[in-house]
């Protein structure tokens, strides 16, 4: 994977691999590397990706932000509730400092209550639900967002960079509070950036 922009060039099968120390470890391969390969290229696995339901659970009062999630495999997001300094959600991806992602490829947020989130330093949190990747990857997809209560003071509720395959439905529901004060310029709900196949069946809800 090319660390600057987060796309698969090549795919190889990994023939051994031996830990030599706490930092370096050799890793041989059943084919030839590819031509293009530089220092800070990153490896990462194609399979075997978990399955992953979080459900019923109360998410509050912890720094910065509520789930990180990262797994090819389908994930749902469903009954929870939500009261998070910063997103609630957040999807990245990175190749040059965290190295946390393996880019979404099947998930699912509904029934879910997220309520007056983003109250923290503004840092951490860009929307409720916030997906980022690279300029030109398109690295996280198909993400469905269905049925949810947002009860918010800040009016971002979805903000999405570099996306392929985004849908929010008409069921999902925005309620604005005066919990906190909102200091910040944007009335979006719904902010995307290079992104494809996006479809918001809400109408946009400005706050006042």
């Amino acid at each position: 994977v090319d660390n600057n922009n987060v796309e698969t060039y090549a795919r190889r099968t990994v023939k051994s691999v031996r830990r030599l120390n706490k930092v370096y470890t050799e890793v041989t391969f059943t084919e030839p590397l590819p031509d293009g390969v530089e220092p800070m290229h990153v490896v990462a696995a194609d399979d075997e990706y978990p399955e992953v339901l979080i459900k019923g659970c109360r998410m509050r009062g912890n720094r910065a932000r509520g789930l990180l999630l990262g797994s090819r495999n389908r994930m749902v997001i469903e009954d929870n509730y939500f009261h998070i300094a910063g997103a609630a959600i957040l999807i990245e991806g990175d190749a040059n400092y965290w190295y946390e992602q393996s880019g979404v490829r099947d998930v699912v947020i509904r029934r879910n209550l997220f309520e007056n989130g983003n109250y923290g330093s503004p840092g951490w949190g860009s929307a409720c639900i916030a997906v980022g990747s690279r300029e030109t990857s398109r690295y996280h997809r198909n993400i469905r967002v269905e049925g949810n209560t947002f009860r918010v003071f800040d009016p971002r509720i979805v903000n999405l960079y570099c996306v392929d395959g985004f849908v929010f439905t008409r069921d999902n529901v925005i309620e604005y509070t005066d919990d906190y004060p909102y200091v910040l310029d944007e009335k979006r709900n719904f902010i995307t950036r290079n992104c494809d196949r996006v479809v918001v069946d809400k109408k946009q809800t400005d706050k006042k």
